[in-house]
C-alpha cells in the first residue's frame, strides 16, 4: 500500500530486534502508542511503502520500549523492519484537549516574534532524541531549526496558524 501523508501519521520508529524471540526497542514521538489499547492494527514501513502489522505487546523498563508483533517470532523477523515506521490512520488518533496539538498541526503556521514581526512558517517538526525541533522557513529562503521548548516557543495560537517565538532565542539561532 502507498503511503498517504493526509490519512497516515507516524507513531513510532521500530529500533535494533531484543533478544530471540521476536521483540525489537521502538522509539514513540508522543504518548498514543505507549497509551494504546492492545492489540493495535498499526502500518508499517517507509513513507513509500506500508504494509500492515499487529501490535500485540508493549513493554517498557526504564527509557527502553519493547513491541512484540503479530507474526514475528525470532530476532531475523524483526531486523527485516528495523528503522521503518509505524502508522495509523489519522482518524484513530484520540481527540486532543484545547490547549494540544499533534506536531502535523504545527506545519503550515507562521512563525512570529513576541512583538509581532512574522519570521516564517514551520515546513517540518522534528522528534530528535535529546528535543523537538520545529523547521522555519524564513522569507529568504534560509531554512532555521528552532528548539520546541518553553523558553523558545511562548505559545501555539491553532486558531490563529501561528507560533509565538522568543525575539531573543530567534536572533542567537541565525
Amino acid at each position: 500500500m502507498q503511503f498517504d501523508s493526509t490519512k497516515h501519521i507516524a507513531l513510532a520508529r521500530i529500533g535494533k530486534p531484543v533478544g530471540l524471540v521476536g521483540l525489537c526497542r521502538v522509539f514513540p514521538f508522543g504518548d498514543t502508542l505507549v497509551n494504546a489499547e492492545l492489540p493495535f492494527e498499526l502500518w508499517v514501513g517507509t513513507p513509500k511503502s506500508i504494509e500492515s502489522i499487529t501490535l500485540t505487546d508493549l513493554n517498557s523498563s526504564g527509557d527502553v520500549i519493547k513491541a512484540k508483533f503479530k507474526g514475528f517470532t525470532d530476532c531475523d523477523a524483526v531486523d527485516r523492519i528495523k528503522n521503518f515506521f509505524l502508522y495509523t490512520d489519522i482518524e484513530k488518533l484520540p481527540p486532543v484537549d484545547e490547549d494540544e496539538f499533534y506536531f502535523r498541526d504545527l506545519e503550515g503556521l507562521t512563525v512570529e516574534t513576541e512583538t509581532g514581526d512574522s519570521w516564517g512558517v514551520v515546513t517540518e517538526v522534528f522528534s530528535f532524541p535529546t528535543t523537538d525541533a520545529i523547521e522555519v522557513k524564513r522569507k529568504n529562503g534560509q531554512r532555521v531549526l528552532v528548539p520546541f521548548r518553553k523558553e523558545t516557543i511562548s505559545a501555539v495560537l491553532l486558531a490563529e496558524k501561528k507560533i509565538i517565538v522568543a525575539s531573543e532565542i530567534l536572533e542567537d539561532l541565525l
